[in-house]
């Protein structure tokens, strides 16, 4: 099920200095902590004076796709997909 939304979330990453990465470790959406299993595509995009950092990135059974706004240093998690119920047992 996809769904696009606009709603606030926290998120748990670090940036390593030595390698100039960015890795997202956990977010909280909804009550429920999600682990960021990998990052996939990073890009910048403006939205008026304000630079916002894009991340899809994918959890066990899910995708993510989160801005960092970089005036607020909020994150927003913009679609969220979960594979969760397409999965047979």
């Amino acid at each position: 099920m996809r769904q696009q939304m606009n709603a606030p979330v926290s998120v748990i990453w670090k940036y390593d200095n030595r390698t100039n990465q960015i890795t997202l470790i956990k977010i909280r959406y909804d009550g429920t902590e999600y682990k960021i299993v990998r990052i996939g595509l990073h890009y910048t995009e403006w939205e008026g004076r304000t630079l916002r950092h894009i991340f899809c990135c994918a959890g066990d059974s899910c995708f993510f796709k989160l801005a960092l706004d970089t005036k607020t240093l909020f994150w927003t998690l913009e679609e969220f997909r979960n594979y969760a119920h397409h999965l047979v047992e």
